[in-house]
């Protein structure tokens, strides 16, 4: 038995266009194991479905993007920021928001969530 892993580095300034090609074909996948490297968070909440955070020379976390996102304390010792969603829902956390969150849909269904409360 064999296993296919494909590697990317993704430049963290990646065209919109190269951007879009990465993309599609991690999307399409077909069961291979992909392996991505890059500082591009937004990309890695996207599409990762699990996340190893590398710095200062060991593992400083493993788990979902979601959970890895949650700790922007670790993520701040290797230069990594959250994707932008996930910034904003840190800072409103305290109104019932879910520090992991990884896309718009998810802090909109949040919201309303809240607002029926």
């Amino acid at each position: 038995m064999f296993y296919i892993v494909q590697i990317y580095t993704i430049p963290t300034r990646l065209g919109i266009v190269s951007k879009h090609l990465v993309k599609n074909n991690l999307n399409e996948n077909h069961g291979h194991t992909v392996v991505i490297i890059t500082h591009d968070m937004p990309i890695v909440a996207q599409h990762a479905a699990r996340v190893i955070v590398l710095g200062q020379g060991r593992m400083l976390d493993d788990g979902p993007p979601a959970k890895v996102f949650a700790n922007p304390e670790m993520l701040a010792q290797t230069f990594l920021e959250p994707p932008q969603i996930t910034q904003l829902a840190q800072r409103v956390q305290d109104l019932g928001f879910n520090a992991g969150t990884l896309t718009v849909e998810d802090l909109i269904d949040q919201f309303k969530r809240l607002k029926k409360r």
